[in-house]
């Protein structure tokens, strides 16, 4: 259960980091960047990264800092999925945007 929650907050807090323009409205953006934080925490402990950030570069830097390794592959997971649906956003716009302009075009 902690880790559901854990998800929550980190993709809570990357929409809340990332710029206004690349933030997705609305509740399935949401759900999908819970459902990347969760597995982007079960990846960084399954493969060994997250221990290797916590203990072979966050502890050198400044002491121990319990568990800043699963939150940072968490927003991590749950920032990428905003970042994605931002890009495929711009990327639909800017077709639309150029089909309309080709019709106008063809119109004149």
């Amino acid at each position: 259960m902690a880790i559901v929650v854990l998800a929550v907050l980190a993709a809570g807090m990357a929409r809340w980091l990332l710029a206004r323009s690349w933030r997705s409205p609305g509740a399935p953006a949401f759900l999908l960047a819970v459902a990347a934080a969760f597995v982007a925490v079960q990846f960084g402990v399954a493969s060994g990264w997250s221990g290797w950030l916590d203990h072979d570069v966050l502890t050198p830097v400044g002491g121990e800092a319990d568990e800043l390794s699963t939150w940072i592959f968490a927003v991590l997971g749950g920032a990428a999925v905003y970042v994605l649906i931002g890009l495929v956003r711009r990327r639909t716009q800017r077709g639309a945007s150029d089909e309309a302009r080709v019709e106008d075009l063809e119109r004149r």
